[in-house]
């Protein structure tokens, strides 16, 4: 245990007012004998009480070995526990990927823009585009879809194959969103990117975006209540789908 300064200064005077009573004692100064023996019953109340607080106080304090024990201890048990590697999303088949993109919702990718801003001219692949109707789609590929159906959106939706498909608020209302996935008819977009082209292809058509499950979205607000925008599914890094929509708020 340290020394303290207080616990040396009261046991120094202690001694001293013992020395002093017993030499007026042997005086036989009675009067400063039991003035000395009050001095002397308070300097040693003082060392006491000065004592019992310097050995609490250093009792409180840990060892610095010991703090020092408790950290290699809290990093041995951390390396020897390491956080579980987080494997890679499974590749999923195209018709999964064109399914996930078809109910994207447009507000999924807010990211600031990398590339020039996006158009009413970019929601178009070869003669589609959100202006058209799904009888203009109709005439435009040579055959009736093969289903319509309600959407979950609560949109009329026309499908062929599986590979274009079309949705309206409203039968013949005006295509609003337009899901193509089609390499035979080999359209493409405004930019030039069409399905079996790279990922880099499309960066450097609309600027780099980082990847979200195999999609590329891009989109731009054209005014507070429309809202273009075009994404691409890819796999292996090729281009296997590519959706546009028209958003009105």
């Amino acid at each position: 245990m340290e020394k303290d300064p207080l616990l040396l200064v009261f046991g120094i005077s202690t001694i001293f007012f013992t020395l002093l009573m017993i030499f007026t004692t042997l005086k036989n100064k009675v009067i400063f004998a039991r003035v000395n023996l009050l001095l002397l019953i308070i300097s040693l109340l003082a060392f006491v009480v000065t004592y019992i607080g310097v050995t609490n106080k250093f009792a409180k304090v840990k060892p610095p070995s010991e703090d020092r024990k408790n950290s290699i201890a809290h990093n041995f048990q951390t390396e020897g526990n390491p956080s579980k590697i987080i494997e890679p999303p499974k590749e999923r088949d195209a018709s999964e990927t064109i399914e996930s993109l078809k109910e994207q919702d447009v507000f999924e990718t807010i990211e600031p823009l990398t590339a020039p801003k996006l158009t009413l001219q970019d929601l178009q692949i070869g003669p589609l585009n959100t202006g058209l109707t799904s009888l203009d789609v109709q005439e435009l590929i040579g055959r009736p879809p093969d289903e319509t159906y309600i959407s979950n959106e609560n949109r009329f939706t026309s499908s062929w194959g599986g590979r274009i498909i079309a949705g309206e608020r409203e039968e013949n209302s005006g295509i609003i969103s337009l899901m193509y996935a089609d390499n035979q008819l080999n359209y493409q977009t405004p930019r030039g990117i069409k399905i079996g082209d790279s990922i880099e292809d499309v960066h450097k058509a609309y600027g780099y975006k980082k990847s979200r499950n195999n999609i590329v979205g891009y989109y731009q607000m054209l005014s507070e209540t429309d809202i273009a925008y075009i994404s691409f599914a890819t796999s292996n890094g090729l281009v296997i789908a590519i959706y546009i929509r028209h958003e009105l708020r």
